[in-house]
């Protein structure tokens, strides 16, 4: 199948999963930038700090199991 920016064309499982990965992975990165400005200017936030790292816990664990949990599985 033909490539675009690293997205196969057509319906398939793998291509769901890179696009959950590629969002995930994109929306973690976002949620660490906004802590890194809450924790070092933002202080008037900190009592946000617990569901930010939440989040980042839960963006991390899909972001890795859209990664390793495909090879874990054996598919």
């Amino acid at each position: 199948m033909h490539l675009l920016l690293g997205f196969e064309d057509g319906d398939s499982d793998e291509e769901t999963r890179a696009l959950l990965h590629a969002t995930a992975g994109s929306a973690l990165v976002a949620v660490l930038a906004f802590k890194v400005v809450v924790v070092r200017w933002w202080h008037r936030m900190g009592r946000f700090l617990p569901a930010i790292g939440l989040s980042v816990f839960a963006l991390f664990m899909i972001t890795w199991l859209t990664s390793a949990g495909d090879y874990l599985r054996g598919s």
